[in-house]
């Protein structure tokens, strides 16, 4: 590791002063302490440490410049910036520790403002444009002996204005993991002739010309996700940074020479909670811009006539204004779009509105982004859900040629994010050591960020529970225990607990318990074998499939209620699959063909955002509106069919998987339809048979689900009654919705 500095073993190296403000301005600007007549003949070096009882841990490093009459023996004196910096008061006293002389920056960043103009007011308010090479000079012609410290502040006068610069990073070269001569941060170093000297400004006054390297990142932000507090999207993170942000750390004449056009836009998209806005706020603050704005895409729209076109020109105008005025010289702005899938939808969509103020809201875009004028010193950052919205025009290079996608985190990332929002309680011994969180990490699939993050709250609020006195029995209210912190922390029962009160937004459809019913019994198909072992072997192949995939299944039944639907489910909900969606055309939300349309590409969009998922689409005879009147051809609704036809041969993105497990009870709508063979397999829903009815034995252990609660002395009298129906129904077999219902009505009439 580097030494940042040696204490002096000759002379008198440890003096006690008092600290004594410096009286002019002037005594102040060589950015060093004075010392009287009298002490600085007797030091060691113009080079010490500074501190207070306060502080005594923490050295700030300062540099002796000259000797003020003013002062009297044991006094040091200090400007404004000197004691801002540090931490003490007129009179304070104060430890000298002399050292060695700094080590030779390699590179120093500040950070420039203006403190006071010698010129008139409208001067003031102009912009104040400096020359960086000659800043540099005069910087290095004014401290050239001086030792600078990282995050002081420096003064001195420049073309008549007195600059303010905040030293932001000192580098030097030094030894760091094993490695030697790479760059390192140091508290103190001094500066020497190859030192390279950064000014940047976020002063929107002040433009700097000719600097040697483009300022677009701040060296204070780690695009890191640990460090960001973003979980597993570090490869996206490096991908922003490469794509659309390098390019602008590049020297202007390298830009003049190639002619290069910077990234203008990158859209940010996928599911909700996956950390879209989060990372365009971290960008936003990455870079060195002059102007960020962030704006929700609806509050832009205007219901009077050519508002909503100039609410978005006026995002452009200082963005125009600057290039005009600067050049290649122009500072950089932002411009940070959320939900911009209302701003920028398809104009040739369905449902775009009718008076034309969306596609005039596109073109202005579009004319903003890559027009006759081109800015090239504007980066637009967008984010939506539903990147199929967007106008295609918007999608092509030159325009949003940077689209990333924000997938919900891998089980790697989940337990990146839960460490993120763990971290607080593990700083601070508030989380047990029972805490699992690759455990956590494991339950949590297809959780977004932000339900993790409601995952850990819920974790809280459960162990703050114990913080407080239980109620009296007299009613009284829990109070605050202040003795119930010591030990206090969360626990896993405490995150279990509310991992159980979240409904993942890509998790099962509630609805979906609505479909299934108690004792369920998977018949034995044709061949003997049962519909059960096909489907978890389905799914054990789909899930070896290499590459994206689409498997679509057929149930089928000659009637209604032999529980095709109810099949689907159960088996669907018995598999390890976590994203299970159900599309059933019965639902008053499905009553026509662009409700219907809605509903497969919605749902199957969702689905391709995870990893493995089943669509259940029940009832396609209904959801295809299909009718045979007689003597006429079949009616059918032909966008939907389409539609469903496209889903079946559609290739999912990234490698996940879909099984589309459909049903019908109708053969006629499948034979006149041929959708059998568009169906990797179908399978035939049995009924219930009359000889399966008669043998009670079997009867008995195959629907015990069903007769669960029957006392063993009636058992006997529901089969009878079980049989005698079915040979009223003069049928070798009967339904299991009819069978079950039979079941339920006897049980109800023996309550009574």
């Amino acid at each position: 590791m580097l030494k940042q500095y040696v204490v002096l073993a000759h002379g008198p190296q440890r003096r006690n002063f008092t600290m004594e403000k410096l009286m002019t301005i002037e005594q102040a600007l060589p950015g060093c302490l004075l010392a009287s007549p009298v002490d600085m003949p007797t030091f060691p070096s113009r080079h010490l440490m500074l501190k207070t009882n306060t502080v005594s841990d923490k050295p700030i490093f300062f540099s002796l410049s000259d000797t003020s009459s003013t002062l009297s023996s044991g006094q040091i004196g200090a400007g404004n910036s000197h004691r801002s910096f540090f931490p003490a008061d007129q009179r304070d006293p104060v430890t000298l520790e002399f050292v060695t002389e700094p080590p030779a920056m390699v590179s120093i960043t500040f950070r420039l403002d203006i403190v006071a103009q010698q010129s008139n007011k409208r001067a003031a308010e102009r912009d104040r444009m400096f020359d960086h090479r000659e800043l540099e000079e005069a910087y290095r012609n004014h401290f050239a002996e001086v030792a600078h410290t990282s995050q002081e502040m420096k003064v001195f006068h420049f073309q008549g204005n007195l600059l303010k610069l905040n030293i932001d990073a000192v580098n030097v070269k030094g030894d760091q993991d094993g490695v030697s001569g790479v760059l390192v941060a140091t508290p103190r170093a001094g500066m020497a002739t190859a030192t390279r000297l950064v000014f940047i400004s976020d002063n929107p006054k002040i433009i700097l010309t000719n600097a040697p390297q483009r300022e677009a990142f701040d060296s204070k932000v780690s695009m890191t996700g640990y460090n960001l507090g973003i979980g597993g999207l570090d490869d996206i993170l490096d991908t922003i940074r490469r794509h659309a942000l390098t390019t602008r750390m590049l020297p202007t004449s390298v830009i003049k020479k190639f002619g290069i056009q910077h990234s203008r836009g990158i859209i940010l998209h996928g599911p909700p909670g996956t950390g879209k806005t989060l990372i365009a706020r971290v960008i936003s603050q990455y870079i060195k811009a002059h102007d960020v704005k962030i704006v929700n895409g609806p509050d832009l729209l205007s219901k009077y006539v050519g508002e909503s076109e100039k609410n978005v020109r006026q995002l452009f105008e200082p963005a125009i204004e600057d290039q005009k005025t600067y050049g290649e010289d122009a500072r950089l702005h932002v411009v940070i779009f959320d939900e911009f899938d209302a701003l920028a939808k398809s104009r040739s969509s369905g449902s775009s509105d009718s008076t034309g103020v969306g596609a005039n809201i596109v073109n202005q875009l579009l004319t903003m982004l890559d027009g006759v004028g081109q800015l090239n010193n504007i980066l637009i950052i967008a984010m939506t859900n539903r990147i199929d919205l967007l106008d295609t025009a918007m999608l092509r290079p030159g325009r949003f040629d940077i689209q990333v996608e924000i997938p919900l985190p891998d089980e790697a990332g989940r337990m990146e994010i839960l460490r993120i929002h763990l971290r607080p309680y593990v700083e601070s011994g508030g989380l047990a050591p029972d805490v699992d969180i690759a455990r956590l990490a494991a339950l949590t699939e297809n959780f977004s960020g932000a339900e993790l993050a409601s995952l850990v709250r819920r974790g809280f609020t459960n162990a703050s529970e114990r913080l407080f006195t239980p109620a009296s029995e007299e009613g009284g209210a829990a109070v605050f225990d202040p003795a119930s912190l010591d030990g206090f922390a969360i626990t896993q029962a405490d995150l279990l607990r509310g991992l159980a009160g979240i409904a993942s937004t890509f998790g099962r459809d509630d609805r979906l318990q609505l479909y299934r019913t108690p004792g369920f019994v998977d018949l034995p198909l044709g061949d003997g074998t049962f519909f059960g072992e096909h489907f978890a072997q389905r799914i054990r192949r789909l899930l070896g499939t290499p590459g994206g995939a689409t498997v679509p299944l057929l149930l089928h039944g000659d009637a209604e209620g032999v529980g095709c639907t109810t099949t689907a489910v159960h088996h669907a909900l018995q598999s390890a699959v976590k994203f299970v969606r159900i599309i059933d055309p019965t639902s008053p939300t499905l009553q026509n063909t662009s409700e219907k349309l809605a509903a497969i590409t919605n749902t199957l969009l969702d689905a391709y955002r995870s990893p493995v998922s089943i669509v259940i689409i029940s009832k396609l005879e209904l959801l295809l509106e299909y009718s045979r009147p007689e003597g006429c051809a079949p009616v059918y609704s032909n966008p939907v069919l389409v539609r469903l036809r496209s889903a079946m041969r559609a290739v999912p993105p990234n490698g996940h998987k879909v099984m589309l497990l459909c049903t019908s009870n109708d053969g006629d709508f499948l034979r006149t339809m041929k959708l059998r063979e568009a169906f990797r397999e179908a399978f035939c829903v049995p009924r219930v048979s009359r000889a399966l009815l008669e043998d009670r034995s079997r009867f008995e252990r195959l629907f015990e689900g069903y007769l669960g609660g029957v006392p063993s002395d009636q058992r006997s009298k529901v089969h009878h009654a079980v049989v005698e129906a079915s040979e009223r129904a003069r049928s070798d077999s009967i339904s299991m919705m009819y069978l079950v219902e039979m079941i339920s009505e006897f049980r109800l009439a023996d309550q009574e």
